[in-house]
């Protein structure tokens, strides 16, 4: 019996082929872009829902003042949470269903 050398793969390329194969990517992207909001907002005490759809970050807060403050900063947020989407490892780029945040809407 003769066995066939392959090449080595990082862990990396093995857990995201692993992703695909299961169909994980969509909630994972999303728990990123939540974790990313979280992070970059400082807003994570007064945030009460979280919900991403169709590249629209929807997000309920529970503090008037940090909604006024925050609703100024949208567009700077949404750069924000891309790039650290872009540094993240476990953020599939090509997944269809979830993607990048276009757009923030503040409730």
């Amino acid at each position: 019996m003769k066995f066939e050398r392959k090449s080595a793969q990082s862990a990396g390329d093995l857990a995201m082929a692993c992703i695909k194969m299961l169909k994980a990517a969509p909630a994972l992207n999303t728990r990123c872009i939540f974790r990313a909001w979280d992070s970059e907002s400082g807003a994570a005490q007064y945030t009460l829902k979280r919900y991403f759809k169709k590249g629209v970050l929807y997000i309920t807060l529970s503090s008037s003042a940090a909604r006024s403050m925050l609703y100024m900063q949208r567009d700077i947020l949404a750069d924000k949470i891309n790039r650290c989407l872009e540094n993240d490892s476990l953020f599939s780029r090509d997944c269809e269903e979830v993607g990048f945040v276009e757009k923030i809407v503040l409730k």
